[in-house]
């Protein structure tokens, strides 16, 4: 199950993080990992057309999962979150800000689910090459 993308109109940009696959080579800092610093100074994430997604929300939406795709999922169950909570953060967060993070984001990804069985067109190549 996934939320929307793009996201319904009102729901916040902050909500939806992404992962970036990035060149090493081009990387001078790691900012973050939704972000980085690039060898001519910039600092965000390029998309799949090399086009730079600066950290700001308007950028966000030129995110694309067109040519790859990793599904990246926040939680696996309401027990895992928990206990992802409690653990704290390592980016010095307060657990109650991180819990009402948490809980946005939950709300959000509950709100309208959808069904995304996309990833199972890999699974015949998967299960011939698991037989060989």
């Amino acid at each position: 199950m996934r939320a929307p993308f793009p996201p319904e109109p009102g729901v916040k940009r902050y909500l939806l993080k992404f992962k970036s696959l990035v060149d090493p080579s081009k990387v001078s800092a790691v900012v973050s990992p939704h972000i980085v610093k690039l060898e001519n100074g910039l600092v965000g994430a390029c998309t799949e057309d090399g086009i730079l997604v600066q950290s700001d929300d308007e950028h966000r939406e030129r995110v694309s999962n067109g040519h790859f795709r990793l599904n990246h999922y926040y939680t696996k169950s309401r027990e895992e979150l928990e206990q992802k909570l409690s653990r704290g953060s390592a980016a010095g967060i307060p657990l109650s800000k991180k819990r009402m993070i948490a809980d946005k984001r939950t709300a959000f990804l509950e709100m309208d689910p959808i069904e995304d069985k996309i990833i199972q067109r890999f699974l015949p190549e998967l299960r011939h090459r698991m037989a060989l």
